[in-house]
């Protein structure tokens, strides 16, 4: 399955939603973010809309793209990929420049540690169960 394609993105919402640490870490947050995967001349993105421990909606593609967000996460596919593998910290991606936040503060996003925390693994796991 193709990271942040349609059907990567329908089953991420899933997890998500059924997710109990999620939900509750979760709690708090109520903006929409993007994540998009940069890949030669190429951009693939998944829109979420979060709020308190929920999605609500995901979107893919070029409706990804257009949605409005408040925050922005870029980066190549190689350091998304990488990120999933190894089930990293998102925030250290940031700080450490393997991840580019675009659109959104950073501040707000470090209270958000576990929240954060949780959609990798919960990312992760999207990976994983196709692979079985």
């Amino acid at each position: 399955m193709d990271l942040f394609s349609k059907d990567w993105a329908e089953a991420y919402m899933k997890l998500i939603n059924s997710d109990v640490e999620y939900k509750e870490n979760g709690k708090g947050w109520v903006n929409p973010i993007r994540f998009v995967s940069l890949h030669e001349h190429e951009k693939k993105a998944v829109w979420l809309d979060l709020k308190n421990g929920v999605c609500e909606q995901s979107l893919c593609g070029k409706a990804a793209l257009a949605a409005n967000s408040s925050y922005e996460i870029q980066a190549e596919n190689k350091a998304w990929e990488s990120l999933l593998e190894t089930k990293g910290d998102p925030l250290v991606a940031l700080f450490t420049g393997k991840l580019k936040l675009t659109k959104g503060s950073l501040f707000t996003l470090t209270r958000f540690t576990a929240s954060a925390k949780d959609l990798v693994r919960i990312a992760s796991i999207v990976e994983i169960s196709e692979m079985d």
